[in-house]
């Protein structure tokens, strides 16, 4: 694969990762009964890509974590001993175990995913399969994190949903951690100054993080086996499973022969940290889900290549899947604003992906392109302080934000972005897409049926003038036909795909 040079640094690091992933070290790697090397290369490559996004200038955003970490190791004795038996208990009291024991499915996820369906406020990652469940009888439970915003006050058909904030902050303030991580990097990983070098993170407190992260999926083990043990689920599903929660449901799942099922929510890839490993224990990861519902076929057979115990289903993207539930003038934008069925030339959607790009997009505005700007769903409050209501109004940004990505993407030529899971979703409809991020380049090599002939990325020449290129590139586009989602299973098809029978 050809690097530019903001790329270069992030892939030679990714080589020394899988340099040491296939020494046999990382798969040999355990700690309290369950693999470390899956979250400790997490946490890794998230820092790299934090890296290259900021141009790989040292960080002290880990500082803190070092005093933390060390004011959180584990207690002896036995006063210690009892002492964490009652923080298991306590943690497991703080989620609804009643509803956890009566639904015999369970959905986590994130309050950012929450949409509203008519007068009720669902999940849009979930809402498709907690429905073709419960169409075959069966209830669900959702448990969301990040719902300082969210309103659970409305009953749903299909099962109740909850918060779980209040168990993972308790689980981050109490977890206990030895330290892990050094010790047996130094002992066994030849490169491992120049990865942390690039990641511009101090050595001592990048390693105190990943400590911390693996202490707090200990502590979810401990807290949440004697639920799983009784309450005995017939699956667990989970929207993006890499977070300390997740490990540690997944390791639970396999523990006591529950089906654990990712549900894909952005683009993945060899280079995204959480589902690429150049070699695997014998029976696969303790802590790496066993299935998952993925968008597409390149995603399927990558997540299945290397376990023959894996398994996976292609369902498409969630925001399609919810699409189909939509009322009309949900479903579809009945009416774009009257200055963008009345303007000449292409409709340009830009997915923003934090506040200040939407300078970026009044900029392409300014030079006569007809754009829409849909903000990040958890950037959409966030706005630069000294942005004028003229720019957001004349960019449709509330008529964007408001309508359903499908029906956007339904109804534009072009999509702009920077690196965005939309950039996927897109594509899988015709939509052709400039990238602005360096990361897009590395999309290539894992979404080759997908991108071919409808991504262009942003090469070194182009970054000179970047606004005069996307600019001459977004004038280029020519009309198109929305073009609908073939080849989808139907939900319950998908599930029984992956061993799960949606019947009670």
């Amino acid at each position: 694969m050809s690097a530019n040079s903001q790329t270069k640094p992030f892939l030679e690091a990714m080589a020394c990762l899988t340099e040491f992933e296939t020494s046999g070290s990382a798969t040999e790697w355990t700690h309290d009964g369950f693999h470390v090397w899956p979250i400790v290369k997490y946490v890794l490559v998230k820092q790299l890509i934090a890296a290259m996004n900021r141009g790989y200038g040292p960080t002290d955003a880990f500082a803190t974590y070092r005093g933390f970490a060390e004011r959180r190791r584990p207690l002896t004795g036995l006063k210690g001993r009892l002492r964490l038996l009652k923080e298991y208990h306590r943690a497991r009291a703080l989620l609804p175990v009643q509803d956890l024991r009566k639904n015999p499915i369970w959905f986590f996820g994130s309050a950012s995913g929450l949409s509203q369906l008519g007068d009720v406020t669902v999940s849009q990652h979930h809402h498709a399969f907690r429905a073709a469940f419960w169409t075959k009888g069966t209830s669900s439970v959702g448990l969301y994190s990040a719902t300082e915003k969210a309103d659970f006050s409305k009953p749903l058909d299909y099962g109740p949903d909850h918060s779980i904030d209040a168990f993972i902050q308790y689980t981050i303030k109490k977890a206990r951690t030895n330290s892990i991580v050094g010790p047996y990097l130094e002992m066994h990983f030849a490169r491992l100054d120049d990865v942390v070098k690039i990641t511009g993170h101090p050595k001592e407190a990048l390693f105190a993080f990943i400590d911390l992260m693996i202490g707090r999926t200990a502590h979810v083990i401990r807290s949440l086996a004697p639920v799983l043990r009784t309450a005995r689920p017939k699956a667990v599903l989970m929207g993006n499973y890499a977070s300390f929660y997740g490990w540690g449901l997944v390791y639970l799942c396999r523990r006591f022969g529950i089906p654990f099922v990712d549900i894909q929510h952005g683009l993945q890839g060899r280079y995204g940290g959480a589902y690429h490993f150049s070699r695997t224990p014998k029976g696969d990861w303790s802590v790496f889900p066993p299935r998952q519902l993925c968008w597409t076929q390149s995603d399927a057979l990558a997540f299945r290549g290397p376990s023959p115990h894996r398994k996976a289903a292609v369902s498409g993207p969630t925001w399609s899947r919810f699409a189909e539930f939509l009322p009309a003038d949900q479903a579809e934008v009945l009416e774009l604003p009257y200055e963008l069925r009345t303007g000449s030339g292409p409709l340009v959607l830009f997915a923003g992906q934090k506040p200040d790009d939407i300078y970026f997009a009044e900029k392409l505005r300014q030079r006569g392109l007809r754009i829409l700007y849909r903000s990040h769903p958890t950037q959409k409050d966030l706005c630069p302080d000294n942005l004028e209501g003229s720019c957001a109004a004349a960019l449709h940004t509330e008529f964007a934000s408001k309508a359903t990505l499908p029906a956007l993407l339904n109804s534009v030529d072009g999509l702009v972005t920077g690196y965005s899971a939309v950039i996927l979703e897109a594509c899988l409809k015709q939509v052709p897409c400039f990238a602005t991020g360096a990361f897009a380049d590395l999309l290539h090599e894992d979404y080759e049926t997908e991108i071919t002939g409808l991504l262009r990325t942003c090469g070194d020449t182009d970054k000179a003038d970047l606004l005069a290129t996307v600019s001459d590139w977004c004038n280029g586009l020519t009309q198109r036909q929305a073009q609908a989602d073939t080849g989808l299973l139907p939900i319950a098809d998908a599930l029984s795909e992956i061993g799960l029978d949606s019947e009670r």
